[in-house]
């Protein structure tokens, strides 16, 4: 059995007209960034998780990235993570880090590079 990874089809199908409206009203108005449609999602997605506000962002890194900001993590900060984590998710502790985070992962790089070539 082949199981899709990220098929959306059955989902797609069942919202069809919802979501082709919606994608029509955007593509009529030009209204890609910002806008009416956001302000309505970051509206409805803070009364959704019962929160004062919800800011809408373009993707997980620029979440992260603020996520970090709004508890306080900054330069100095020590910012853990599993070692098999998206590149984006070291993008977004990289920029609170200012760079500090790239040095170790550039460090241990070239050490396993070193290793991988004395083996061969």
């Amino acid at each position: 059995m082949k199981i899709a990874f990220g098929d959306l089809s059955r989902q797609y199908k069942k919202y069809k007209k919802e979501f082709d409206s919606i994608i029509s009203g955007v593509f009529e108005k030009g209204s890609f960034i910002l806008g009416e449609n956001l302000k309505s999602f970051e509206k409805n997605f803070a009364k959704y998780l019962e929160a004062n506000y919800a800011i809408g962002v373009a993707n997980g890194t620029e979440a992260l990235f603020l996520a970090l900001k709004a508890v306080g993590i900054g330069s100095g900060d020590e910012v853990i993570t599993v070692s098999n984590t998206a590149v984006l998710t070291i993008s977004a502790i990289d920029v609170q880090e200012q760079n500090r985070f790239s040095l170790i992962l550039k460090k241990t790089l070239s050490i396993l590079t070193r290793q991988r070539l004395s083996l061969q």
